[in-house]
């Protein structure tokens, strides 16, 4: 079981954080966590997507927050990896 980790392709770190709740899996280590343990891939989705944890839950929720937010730098360029959004 100390191995485990390994054979799923993710740190210890990230494993146990998984495992607190303090860090989502993304699709990929779903996948392969479903096809070593014979989870179900589409129950270990259902579950991922109703925490509420995800980037579209956080702006839904808070329409406000930095995430949800188009953000420019000063040459008016949106920044790599913000979300776009059309501007008034």
């Amino acid at each position: 079981m100390d191995q485990f980790h390994a054979q799923l392709g993710v740190s210890k770190n990230s494993l146990a954080a998984y495992e607190r709740g303090e860090r989502l899996p993304d699709v990929d280590f779903l996948a392969v966590f479903a096809d070593r343990t014979g989870a179900d891939f589409n129950e270990l989705l259902r579950l991922r997507l109703a925490s509420g944890k995800t980037e579209e839950a956080r702006a839904r929720k808070d329409p406000g927050s930095k995430s949800s937010q188009t953000r420019l730098s000063r040459k008016g360029r949106v920044k790599s990896g913000s979300p776009t959004r059309s501007m008034p």
